[in-house]
């Protein structure tokens, strides 16, 4: 279900960044490894809440990386070499609060109720 700009929801799950920082050297991966970053993770909140959507934005989930041995001088290097992408919502919930929440955890709320 597509949601509409301004549309009111209620939601329990938010996305929030992670702060992994990365101590790998060389050693760590065998030869055409690619190992995987979470950016993202997913959390519950205690209690559902109420907002309105404010439009979509798309977030980076997970970030992959490799070593390249053909690096300057001859030494390898590990860098990225590609990421996922999702498409979220934002969604306000008080004045200036904004969560970012997946679509298949939003719940449309019912105005006639």
């Amino acid at each position: 279900m597509k949601f509409k700009l301004g549309q009111k929801v209620n939601y329990k799950n938010i996305l929030r960044k992670t702060s992994n920082y990365l101590h790998v050297k060389d050693d760590d991966f065998i030869p055409d490894e690619t190992k995987e970053i979470k950016n993202i993770k997913r959390v519950t909140l205690n209690e559902k809440r109420i907002g309105y959507v404010m439009g979509t934005r798309y977030r980076k989930f997970k970030t992959f990386i490799s070593v390249f041995d053909d690096g300057d001088f001859g030494q390898s290097y590990i860098a990225a070499n590609g990421r996922e992408m999702k498409q979220v919502y934002l969604v306000a919930y008080t004045m200036g609060k904004t969560d970012y929440v997946l679509e298949e955890d939003l719940k449309e709320v019912n105005l006639n109720a």
